[in-house]
């Protein structure tokens, strides 16, 4: 009985846990040509080492707790876009498609 209860306890706790974080997820283009920017950079300002990568297809996925965050995002040759005030609620996603231009180092 007590091992049941456990496990119980145990499989409700991680249920939560997994239900604690929500998604900015998005594509990133080139705003002259409209192409997707693969292999783009998104930092979360404030959070070292915190952060994603464009696929092929120029989307990303960033996996966060609940709150409010400024969001950078970044490729070589491209101006760096900072977005403030993205709000991440727990079990939703947060849609952010963002356009790149030329002229960054």
């Amino acid at each position: 009985m007590r091992l049941l209860f456990s496990t119980l306890v145990a499989l409700l706790t991680c249920h939560l846990a997994i239900g604690q974080t929500g998604t900015v997820a998005g594509k990133m283009i080139e705003q002259e040509s409209g192409f997707e920017v693969i292999g783009g950079n998104v930092a979360v300002q404030g959070a070292e080492g915190v952060g994603a990568v464009s696929d092929l297809d120029g989307n990303y996925q960033l996996k966060l707790d609940p709150g409010t965050y400024t969001l950078e995002f970044s490729y070589i040759g491209f101006t760096t876009q900072t977005i403030t005030d993205v709000v991440v609620n727990a079990g939703e996603v947060t849609n952010l498609d963002i356009q790149l231009y030329e002229g960054g180092i």
